[in-house]
């Protein structure tokens, strides 16, 4: 795993490479500042879709937005200066490669005894 984190100011389009064999696991975003409000929003094969709404009351979010490679994927926001976070995982198909295997209910365990 890999951190991944990308301040995002407005007016301008943040748009995300994932690195082959990886997926982007977006975790969290937050006001900058602490202050203010912000509407986060994320372009997915040319769709928007808002993930995330901030304010004074409210300055952080906790998120479960997944992506693969390949996915022509972009961030933005309007209002004050937001913070993303997460990291780089392996994507599924590589954990049976490294030894791992994914259980019927998304848990992983090891193939090596």
């Amino acid at each position: 795993m890999a951190f991944f984190g990308m301040p995002l100011k407005p007016g301008k389009a943040y748009n995300v490479e994932i690195p082959r064999k990886k997926r982007l696991h977006v975790t969290g975003a937050c006001l900058a500042s602490g202050k203010g409000m912000s509407t986060v929003s994320v372009r997915v094969e040319g769709k928007n879709f808002t993930v995330a709404c901030l304010n004074q009351e409210n300055p952080m979010c906790s998120l479960d937005l997944i992506f693969g490679h390949g996915q022509e994927l972009a961030f933005f926001m309007d209002g004050d200066e937001v913070h993303i976070s997460g990291c780089f995982e392996l994507d599924a198909d590589q954990y049976f490669t490294q030894g791992m295997a994914i259980d019927e209910f998304g848990g992983m365990y090891s193939l090596l005894k």
